[in-house]
């Protein structure tokens, strides 16, 4: 099952020239631009401890370390230590297969 997927979208000429001009000021691909604006705003609707989790769980999933101020946000809101949370990071990533 892929990661990612594709979806397409409707807009209006004004709109994709918009977007097309901020990704251009962004140096960055259009379809890049418009997946982390629909990405923030989706997350922008979940509950506080559903984005935290979200952003922990990606991170580790991308091979990356979540960041302290999240990493300590996500433990109060789970009601555990953040050197729990660490631990399970730590252990995730280094089992985690190298590409």
């Amino acid at each position: 099952m892929p990661s990612e997927y594709k979806v397409t979208a409707v807009v209006t000429e004004t709109i994709k020239k918009a977007l097309e001009q901020r990704a251009k000021q962004e140096n960055r691909s259009l379809s890049n631009l418009v997946s982390t604006i629909i990405k923030n705003e989706v997350e922008s609707w979940l509950p506080q401890p559903d984005r935290l989790a979200l952003s922990f769980l990606t991170a580790l999933a991308q091979g990356e370390q979540p960041q302290e101020e999240e990493l300590a946000q996500l433990a109060q809101s789970l009601d555990l230590e953040p050197q729990q949370l660490q631990e399970i990071c730590d252990r995730a990533l280094r089992n985690r297969p190298s590409s």
